[in-house]
């Protein structure tokens, strides 16, 4: 019993006298937060990114990074076409309407982070590249109408219900795209390893003009 005291007092002592050494030791944290995104600067939805880091040094640190991203695209509306009839002396135009569509964006991705130190606080910055996993990205219904220019009266109107085993996509169910983005945020100390994590993302892959991505989570060293 006295030697298990004894054992007790001499752990606690350690964690006081040397918390910086035990801190200078420890490469490797965990990451997880809770985000807000916006696609496209559309509606939001929340998802969640996990990161494994490992910190070189004070200042620069590698991570390997992924999320879950539920994404909802509005309604698109564009022109395909504009073709003459002389015959009828008009123009005929063909407009093209994507309805309001769901599917999800899991990245994987490699950044590298600087870390600057501001009194007690960590602000941030990171780049990050690697490919995007779109789950479901072609099911849809689209509109495809053509209309007379100068009446506005549609002469043709059809639409279709596209999914990931239409023979008229050639994709598969999921598709890869590569992406990169750059983001920056805040580490805000709660105790020796466990810090809270602010932070922004912008990226962008071939198929997504742009996500934004806000979050609050935790860095928790391993």
């Amino acid at each position: 019993m006295k030697l298990l005291k004894f054992f007790f007092i001499f752990f606690i002592c350690a964690q006081i006298s040397f918390p910086q050494e035990q801190i200078a030791e420890k490469h490797f944290s965990l990451n997880a937060s809770i985000r807000t995104n916006f696609v496209n600067v559309s509606r939001s939805t929340v998802g969640l990114k996990l990161g494994l880091i490992y910190n070189l040094n004070n200042n620069i640190a590698f991570g390997f990074n992924s999320s879950f991203i539920p994404t909802r695209l509005g309604e698109r509306t564009f022109i395909k076409s504009k073709e003459y009839d002389s015959f009828a002396d008009e123009y005929y135009v063909t407009r093209v309407t994507d309805k309001e569509r769901g599917f999800s964006v899991i990245p994987f991705d490699i950044s590298v982070q600087y870390n600057f130190s501001i009194s007690n606080l960590t602000p941030y910055v990171f780049a990050k590249s690697g490919y995007d996993l779109l789950i479901n990205y072609y099911s849809f219904n689209q509109k495809v109408e053509t209309f007379i220019e100068s009446t506005g009266q549609i002469v043709s109107e059809q639409e279709t219900q596209y999914k990931f085993n239409n023979p008229d996509v050639e994709s598969d169910k999921n598709i890869w795209a590569f992406s990169l983005g750059f983001g920056a945020g805040i580490y805000i100390p709660i105790s020796n390893y466990f810090l809270l994590d602010i932070s922004y993302i912008y990226f962008k892959n071939s198929y997504i003009n742009a996500v934004h991505s806000f979050g609050v989570g935790f860095k928790q060293t391993l």
